[in-house]
């Protein structure tokens, strides 16, 4: 199921996505990559709060995961928590470095990039 939602949701159907992911959380509510995909879904659609939770979640269960770390940096960001981000960029870059994974590292960095410019635009936005 999970690799299904996933599947689809790089496909464009989130709709699909977001069902299949969620019957997986029905079989295994302890499955972080699924909670991981499910908030990186509902980022990506603007459903940002239910993002938070699931991101919260698979972090809660894998507490290293470095997409899940990079991912709810992102959207405290959109959230306008900036202090919550950096930590979260931090250790995700910390863990990348320590794997050798340059490809990850070149990932938080750009995303990184787009955090500052997200903050800007978030504390500079009307409330």
């Amino acid at each position: 199921q999970k690799n299904l939602g996933s599947i689809l949701a790089k496909k464009g159907q989130t709709d699909e996505a977001i069902y299949h992911l969620q019957k997986a959380l029905e079989i295994d509510p302890s499955y972080s990559d699924a909670h991981d995909h499910l908030g990186n879904v509902l980022l990506k659609i603007g459903r940002t709060n239910e993002a938070l939770f699931r991101l919260q979640k698979a972090l809660e269960i894998d507490p290293n995961k470095i997409s899940t770390l990079k991912n709810l940096a992102i959207a405290y960001v959109r959230s306008g928590q900036l202090t919550n981000a950096i930590p979260l960029v931090e250790k995700a870059l910390a863990l990348a470095k320590a794997a050798g994974n340059e490809s990850m590292i070149r990932e938080i960095t750009v995303n990184l990039d787009q955090l500052i410019k997200m903050s800007h635009s978030v504390q500079h936005s009307p409330r």
